[in-house]
């Protein structure tokens, strides 16, 4: 199956992208900007390049936006390796309100620029950006503006 290219898109409330596959972005493929406004889920998507959820080229953007519903990123691959997202070049905004968290069990990779922001700064509190798996394919810029970032045991980044 393939997945279409976007250049620009806006998607609502609490999309799934379950199941897809493509050469590059199981789910996602872009280099315009996509925007998720409230809430996700990505699982088993799979690529046999780069981007087994979300593939970002060109000077691609994501935003993932969760204002009352949280995005989670759980068994997705590409060429049979962890894989939420890969950045190549592009921008990846992460924010996260009180109510609402944004998981990664899966990796980030590439040499992009990720925006982290998150409107709690309490441990316990939603409102997190939590980093489940080894994040250290990523070699881009990181940017913690407000917030929680949450680095589980044992992974690096």
């Amino acid at each position: 199956e393939n997945v279409p290219e976007w250049k620009s898109s806006e998607l609502g409330l609490n999309s799934i992208f379950e199941e897809n596959s493509a050469q590059y972005g199981g789910a996602i493929h872009t280099e315009g900007v996509v925007t998720l406004l409230d809430g996700g889920t990505f699982v088993n998507n799979t690529a046999n390049g780069t981007g087994g959820a979300i593939n970002l080229y060109n000077g691609g953007t994501i935003n993932l936006l969760a204002n009352t519903t949280s995005f989670e990123f759980t068994g997705n691959i590409a060429n049979g390796i962890s894989n939420a997202i890969h950045d190549n070049g592009g921008t990846v905004n992460l924010w996260s309100s009180q109510s609402a968290d944004i998981i990664f069990n899966d990796r980030i990779t590439g040499n992009g620029t990720l925006n982290i922001n998150s409107s709690t700064t309490t441990l316990t509190a939603n409102g997190k950006i939590l980093l489940n798996e080894d994040m250290s394919g990523y070699n881009g810029t990181t940017n913690l503006y407000n917030g929680n970032l949450e680095i589980t045991e044992g992974n690096n980044f």
